[in-house]
């Protein structure tokens, strides 16, 4: 929940101009959490609607396949359902991860056509071709990033993807390694317009540090989105990642964000090698000490 409520606050210091109707999805949110996203909303003047969501239906999906999703959490299936939560009165919305950042205006994709496509989304940044071609798109290098999506409504639900998914499941389930990412792939198959990079710069982290994304172009990115492992709440992601981050965790330092320290073995393991190689000897020790 805190990272939600730093992905909000990026929002309205990156556009004090505008002020959307912002919607949270939740899930088993405690009145603590509750408490935080509605201190942030009424510090950053926030509309802000928290809608509790029923995630029971993802049990019911077939044990296989959540046995080989177990590292996905069913949160993550909210956004297959998001647009029946929305009131009717709105023809659009824009679904954001939690793991990014809004750091430049985005008042453009209120009224950015979008035709006759359900949504507007960004190329995937690591491996998009594979990730096409795993899942059996015809056109494999179209495989989108599903973190931040621009959703027409209406046009949404004639895809029904709530529908779909017990089909596509059966399918598909050996194939599918990302959860709903994949399936939203499958469902809206060259059925998307590219928003550019721009409004999704994915910032991906490996064990030698920052991966270069040279997709940008001329433009700053609106967005930064940290979708790998490697988050830069974590105590040991690269120190640049984590300013940028804390510029907005610090502006509302009522939800009491702290670095993060691994807690899984393999956790620690990452951590460990990533410090060595960056040159943080006193966090790489710490870690190899705790993995022996």
């Amino acid at each position: 929940m805190r990272q939600a409520c730093v992905t909000l606050a990026s929002y309205a210091l990156s556009n004090p101009l505008n002020r959307y109707h912002t919607f949270v999805l939740v899930h088993q949110v405690d009145m603590y959490g509750f408490e935080l996203l509605q201190t942030t909303a009424a510090a950053f003047g926030l509309k802000l609607g928290i809608i509790p969501v029923d995630l029971e239906w993802t049990s019911k999906l077939p044990e296989a396949f959540r046995a080989g999703m177990a590292h996905v959490s069913p949160m993550t299936y909210s956004k297959l359902i998001a647009a029946e939560y929305i009131p009717s009165n709105y023809t659009r919305c824009l679904l954001l991860d939690s793991d990014l950042l809004v750091v430049g205006k985005i008042d453009a994709l209120a009224s950015l056509s979008i035709g006759e496509f359900a949504i507007g989304a960004v190329p995937d940044f690591m491996m998009p071709e594979q990730s096409g071609l795993r899942i059996g798109l015809k056109n494999p290098k179209s495989y989108f990033n599903g973190g931040v999506l621009l959703v027409d409504i209406q046009n949404w639900k004639k895809h029904a993807p709530l529908l779909k998914l017990p089909s596509l499941v059966e399918e598909f389930s050996s194939r599918i390694c990302y959860g709903d990412q994949d399936i939203l792939n499958i469902i809206f198959e060259n059925a998307y317009l590219n928003l550019g990079y721009t409004y999704n710069h994915m910032v991906m982290v490996n064990l030698s540090g920052v991966i270069p994304n040279q997709r940008l172009g001329s433009e700053p990115p609106a967005i930064l989105h940290f979708p790998g492992q490697i988050k830069p709440w974590h105590e040991y992601a690269p120190q640049n990642l984590q300013a940028v981050y804390f510029r907005y965790a610090s502006a509302c330092q009522w939800i009491g964000m702290k670095l993060l320290e691994p807690i899984s073995l393999e956790e620690k393991n990452v951590a460990a090698k990533l410090s060595k190689n960056l040159g943080n000897k006193n966090l790489c020790e710490k870690y190899v000490a705790k993995v022996q």
